[in-house]
């Protein structure tokens, strides 16, 4: 059984009658918060994660787990690529989902494109809840950015020739489209010194991580100004063996995405079944 259920508690009378508890998405301990591996395996009997470098993390705890990869490869890879679009290159500014972060970077973009001028289109993907916010935030800009919605967000991807986006899923979608990225996130002093304490990785972007290596650069908190943003945009937009060099990173990366053409779910589906 897939559940998030625990071993304890109202499941006993099942685990008494043999039902194992199979739960899919591991934690990102390797992150922060380590001990919650081990509370894993005291809770589950099987789990699904995503990359191969999560599995000794459980194991040593005794959990059986798996590396499945990671579900948005399977509505990304093989299904989109880049392609060169005509007229002006297109530059794709991702704020966020929330309107807690766009409100922190919408300045520093608009800053950025005022460094870049009117050279490239300018183009933000938004959600329903925080389309009106972003156009109201980008009103009185001197380059007038398109705003679509982020469910076209793919195809954007697909013209896009550089990305400016705040660090999260989104940063996993551009690499696994082998979009060149400048990945960029904006904290209070508070939280910085928070995550500062409590993180455990050099990196924020999943593909940095995967690759061990900074594929993507990196711009956080204080470092997440408009004119750093601008110095990485020139390097990767004025020398062709740095984007060339970038494009073929994230092109390394693909079989930790996904090792096979097999979907996330078939892949469990089919490791449940031989455990039937």
């Amino acid at each position: 059984m897939i559940s998030g259920l625990k071993k304890s508690n109202a499941g006993q009378d099942l685990i008494q009658n043999g039902l194992k508890f199979y739960h899919v998405v591991a934690p990102q301990v390797w992150a922060w918060r380590p001990g919650r591996a081990e509370k894993y395996a005291k809770t589950f009997d099987k789990l699904y994660a995503f990359f191969e470098f999560e599995v000794p993390y459980f194991t040593q705890h005794g959990l059986e787990t798996i590396a499945v990869g990671h579900p948005i490869a399977d509505n990304i890879m093989g299904k989109y690529s880049v392609k060169k679009s005509r007229g002006k290159k297109i530059v794709a500014l991702m704020p966020g989902s929330r309107k807690t972060e766009i409100k922190k970077l919408m300045p520093v973009f608009r800053k950025f494109v005022e460094l870049v001028g009117d050279k490239y289109k300018f183009v933000i993907p938004t959600v329903e809840t925080t389309d009106a916010f972003v156009r109201n935030a980008v009103a009185n800009w001197s380059v007038q950015p398109d705003i679509i919605s982020a469910n076209n967000r793919y195809n954007l991807y697909e013209k896009t020739f550089v990305a400016v986006a705040a660090s999260g899923t989104v940063s996993a979608e551009l690499a696994m489209m082998g979009v060149p990225a400048i990945i960029v996130y904006r904290m209070n002093w508070l939280t910085t010194m928070i995550g500062k304490a409590l993180v455990h990785t050099k990196w924020v972007s999943l593909v940095n991580v995967l690759l061990q290596r900074s594929v993507y650069p990196e711009l956080l908190g204080a470092s997440a100004t408009a004119k750093n943003i601008f110095r990485e945009f020139n390097r990767i937009t004025t020398d062709d063996k740095v984007r060339n060099q970038m494009i073929a990173e994230l092109k390394s990366a693909d079989k930790l995405w996904r090792p096979d053409d097999t979907s996330v779910g078939a892949r469990i589906a089919a490791d449940i079944k031989k455990s039937i």
